[in-house]
């Protein structure tokens, strides 16, 4: 009988593919991987650590899915991922229910490690491996290029997880590309620590755009998106290589963390203000229609009501279209972890709160600019909860940003054209335009 393997998948997209690349092994080796964790022989926990509430989250589910362990339902528990490579003797010293607590950055390692405790002769020796035990919906799939960051944010603990950054080779790439699409891919979102980055820690700091045109060539293939894009290394053949392929979206997910120069300094960004207004300015002025999603990060160590002002009067100007708003939480290990000058917690959280509202407002003009628009959508899936389909625009990354429900049933994977009836900040209601509701559909 072959070995049962459940694997909880915590955090990130680059978590989500590491784990892919794990169970692809893992399978090769002769597991089965089973979708409910009281089926399993070996229960997989792929963690989080990147603040405190992801820490939390991955140690409840260690003890939740222990519990099954102690019943006998469930012979091992591995521990992977983020939290185990930053708190490994902690987490062997806490957690006792967990047989082995992986510490391995790189996936391939971490397979390799967990397929000798098993007893499994997985094969491949190669650092990359194409293949992936998918966790999410075929028609789409995160696409990683790097591992690690050489950014020096004095907020983050990424470089201490992962450590320095590492280009996956652009033809292994192309070739795991390839195979996705093969496979029925439609969307591929293109990830790393800092997308903008691939490639110049080897000396070819033109890769990203050479992907971009290549995957555009890909037949089947309809959505490029880029996430993760770091604005100090912005340039202008990458806005061009966006603008020039259709099949890359008319999106970009550009991080700016802050607007005031003094905060932006302490936080390490390596990109003042007026850097930002000015990437800003050239995006939309090359790319029409371009949605903008960002992330801010309010009461960092130091930051006064006018360096918060600074922000809002940025983000007003910029009108986002999709945004992610966060409160500073320290993080043991880094720069910012001493800093003077504590924000207290009620005013990290009133900052917050405007912010998120000042943006739910964007959010709620651009929805309402869409009524009566017809739009393409691509079809993920069925809400169980509501019974509604679940679609997106290509201004909207999976999980993250805004979505389209449908009434009609449609084939998840397929593009449809949807005329858009109801908005509200983070949603868009739409019925199947006329030439789309002869098309045939399995339920």
């Amino acid at each position: 009988m072959p070995v049962k393997i459940y694997l909880e998948n915590l955090g990130c997209a680059k978590n989500q593919v590491d784990a892919e690349w794990i169970l692809a092994r893992l399978v090769h080796g002769g597991a089965q991987v089973v979708t409910r964790p009281e089926r399993a022989d070996v229960i997989l926990v792929n963690t989080c650590s990147f603040i405190e509430a992801a820490r939390e989250e991955s140690v409840e589910t260690i003890l939740e899915l222990a519990e099954l362990k102690k019943r006998g339902q469930a012979k091992k528990l591995f521990v992977t991922g983020c939290l185990a490579q930053r708190y490994k003797e902690e987490l062997r010293e806490a957690l006792p229910e967990a047989d082995a607590v992986v510490d391995t950055v790189e996936p391939l390692d971490t397979a390799g490690v967990v397929a000798r405790e098993l007893g499994l002769n997985a094969p491949g020796t190669a650092r990359w491996y194409a293949e992936r035990w998918r966790l999410n919906p075929t028609h789409f799939a995160y696409l990683k290029l790097a591992e690690g960051c050489d950014n020096q944010c004095t907020f983050c603990a990424i470089p201490l997880i992962k450590g320095r950054f590492r280009s996956r080779p652009l033809q292994e790439v192309l070739s795991e590309a390839r195979t996705l699409v093969a496979e029925g891919t439609r969307e591929l979102l293109l990830i790393a620590q800092d997308t903008t980055y691939y490639g110049r820690d080897v000396g070819h700091p033109d890769w990203l755009v050479r992907l971009l045109d290549e995957l555009a060539e890909l037949e089947g293939l309809q959505w490029i998106r880029v996430l993760y894009t770091y604005p100090r290394y912005l340039s202008d053949e990458l806005v061009e290589a966006m603008a020039r392929n259709p099949k890359v979206c008319r999106y970009i997910d550009l991080p700016v963390q802050h607007a005031s120069d003094a905060v932006l300094r302490r936080m390490g960004r390596g990109t003042p203000a007026r850097t930002l207004r000015f990437w800003i300015e050239r995006l939309r002025g090359r790319i029409p229609d371009l949605a903008i999603r960002s992330t801010v990060l309010v009461g960092f160590p130091g930051e006064t009501e006018a360096d918060f002002r600074e922000l809002v009067d940025f983000l007003e100007w910029a009108q986002f279209e999709r945004l992610g708003v966060f409160g500073f939480s320290p993080e043991e290990g880094t720069r910012a972890w001493n800093l003077p000058g504590r924000v207290p917690e009620e005013v990290i959280q009133e900052r917050v709160n405007e912010v998120t509202r000042l943006h739910e407002e964007n959010a709620l003009a651009w929805s309402q600019a869409q009524l009566g628009k017809r739009l393409r959508v691509l079809v993920d899936g069925r809400d169980q909860e509501s019974g509604l389909w679940v679609a997106r625009t290509e201004w909207d990354a999976p999980e993250i940003d805004h979505v389209v429900w449908l009434e009609e049933a449609v084939e998840p994977g397929s593009f449809v054209e949807v005329e858009v009836e109801e908005a509200l900040p983070y949603e868009l209601f739409g019925t199947l335009a006329p030439a789309e509701k002869s098309m045939p559909v399995s339920t």
